[in-house]
């Protein structure tokens, strides 16, 4: 329990650090938002604007110096960084969202309502690969992101009209929970899902087993319909964990 390496990133303005993953090789990658001029153990980024951006940073094994770092934001508005994951071949992927025409490294993306949520994925050297969004009328969030073989899934929750691969997703008039599977090579969506209620719900987190079925986790505030069963919290928020085929459509449990 004794700490082996301990970094700290911040300036004058504000910085959080959201998550992190550990990769093949023992590579650390880290992500949150930033505001200002920080640098990250030897790679030195700046906002764009007043406000937060997202950053997503790797640190070489052991927690040395940062091996690259990259920022992503708009000028004037807040984004952040939510997620990360590696897959095997050490490819990192970030979700979060984003708010504005944002740059990601290389792409830019306009978000479709106030805020959508995005999946970003990098190579070992942090070049961008592709970028995909999830976005509608409403506010849509990225929480989480997780990695299979060819696969990736993210978990969050939308407002209103949202279409995932030609497929809209159902809505009751709150914040609705969603999985979203990407082509872990093009970012091309494969599926999604939503499961809708009447009060604020989203997905929390998400983690696909062995067999390859997907098991998410998150919050509801009243009944949530899961498409083959009706939860209904004992008070006035409850969580929720539920298990999910390998391609969406049935749920488990």
């Amino acid at each position: 329990g004794n700490p082996t390496a301990v970094a700290s990133f911040g300036a004058n303005g504000e910085e959080d650090g959201y998550d992190v993953a550990v990769g093949p090789a023992g590579e650390v990658a880290i992500v949150g938002t930033f505001q200002g001029n920080v640098n990250f153990a030897g790679k030195a980024l700046t906002s764009s604007g007043g406000s937060v951006d997202g950053y997503v940073a790797v640190l070489a094994p052991g927690g040395g110096k940062a091996r690259w770092a990259r920022p992503i934001g708009a000028s004037g508005v807040g984004d952040r960084a939510q997620g990360v994951a590696f897959d095997t071949q050490g490819n990192i992927y970030a979700c979060g969202l984003f708010r504005g025409q944002t740059n990601f490294g290389g792409q830019t993306r306009q978000p479709v309502g106030a805020w959508d949520a995005y999946v970003a994925s990098y190579d070992k050297q942090g070049a961008l690969r592709w970028v995909s969004t999830v976005g509608g009328s409403g506010n849509d969030f990225a929480y989480d992101v997780t990695t299979a073989p060819g696969r990736v899934l993210v978990t969050g929750y939308y407002e209103g009209s949202v279409s995932v691969a030609t497929k809209k997703l159902p809505a009751a008039g709150g914040r609705e929970v969603f999985v979203v599977e990407f082509d872990a090579a093009t970012g091309a969506p494969r599926w999604g899902r939503g499961f809708a209620g009447t009060s604020g719900e989203s997905g929390q987190g998400v983690a696909v087993d062995k067999k390859g079925e997907v098991i998410v986790v998150g919050f509801h505030g009243g009944p949530l319909d899961f498409g083959s069963g009706v939860l209904a919290p004992k008070t006035s928020t409850a969580g929720f964990v539920a298990k999910l085929s390998a391609d969406g459509q049935t749920l488990r449990w």
